[in-house]
């Protein structure tokens, strides 16, 4: 296969199929700069399989990430949704595929880095799930986080849950840092504003617990090169609806301002 196609559809008839009963979905994810070649089967009842360079681990998938991977899949079917190209040039990216079978579909894509258009955030959000989803089946460590590099700045935020129920406290920790040699300065709206800004389409409470790394004189703060802003906060939700959220980290809490998204599964 050349770079910068996009895999064939596998015929759905075709898949790994239980003796019981068909899989939720099948995920192959292929490509870069090393070759790999992996997938993903997820069957209704629980039962996990992913296969990598031939190895196959098993694992029992929760209830809750079922629910979560039926609610993202149904949600990318209604957008209508179907494949994105590699842009122009693009070289050492991986093509992910998704077959569902239960309605007859498949959703294809390219790294979002790598794609000539930019992500639905229910395929970024499905991505990180399934992700999620390969790390409880071979019971290794997974992290919900995104970071963000620029000239001046970059900024990493991680949350300690993807799918989660109404209710829960989870923990943000965000770092920003200054790779460039320049020193970024900005003025908080008040002496107490926090040093990053959270919002969200949901109802959540957000409460900053620590701060390291920040230097203040009089009513500016600034953040050194070769130093590490740390920030850490509460977050709880609260009479959330079902469905997929977002949680939005700005810094500095102003404009111009650098910002990533983290993707929430309320089941």
């Amino acid at each position: 296969m050349e770079v910068g196609t996009i895999a064939p559809a596998v015929n759905p008839t075709s898949l790994p199929i239980s003796p019981r009963e068909p899989p939720l979905l099948v995920y192959y994810r292929k490509g870069g700069i090393s070759g790999i070649l992996e997938s993903l089967v997820v069957y209704p009842n629980g039962m996990g399989i992913h296969r990598r360079e031939g190895e196959e681990a098993r694992g029992e998938v929760s209830r809750e990430t079922i629910s979560a991977l039926e609610m993202v899949l149904n949600l990318i079917s209604r957008r209508g949704f179907s494949e994105t190209s590699p842009r122009f040039g693009a070289v050492d990216f991986l093509h992910h595929e998704v077959i569902y079978p239960r309605r007859g579909e498949r959703f294809a894509w390219v790294d979002e880095w790598a794609s000539e258009m930019k992500l639905p955030g229910e395929v970024r959000a499905l991505g990180k799930l399934l992700d999620y989803t390969i790390s409880v089946v071979r019971g290794a460590g997974w992290v919900n986080m995104e970071e963000i590099s620029t000239a001046y700045m970059r900024m990493k935020a991680s949350l300690n849950g993807l799918v989660v129920t109404d209710g829960v406290t989870l923990t943000l920790r965000v770092s920003v840092a200054c790779p460039s040699g320049v020193a970024v300065s900005y003025i908080p709206q008040t002496p107490d504003s926090p040093d990053v800004e959270v919002e969200s389409d949901m109802g959540i409470s957000v409460k900053f617990q620590r701060v390291e790394g920040r230097v203040i004189e009089e009513r500016r703060r600034k953040l050194l090169p070769g130093r590490e802003l740390r920030v850490e906060a509460s977050v709880v939700l609260k009479d959330v609806d079902e469905g997929l959220h977002w949680l939005s980290i700005r810094f500095p809490p102003r404009t111009p301002s650098v910002e990533v998204s983290l993707p929430l599964l309320i089941v």
